[in-house]
């Protein structure tokens, strides 16, 4: 349970991290 669960916090901070990256290089150009 606890397993699955880190699986998807770490999917979910990989997206969050790539948002991220990308609002930043959107907002530069």
């Amino acid at each position: 349970m606890s397993q699955s669960l880190g699986q998807n916090w770490k999917q979910h901070l990989k997206k969050m991290d790539f948002a991220l990256k990308t609002w930043i290089i959107s907002c530069q150009f």
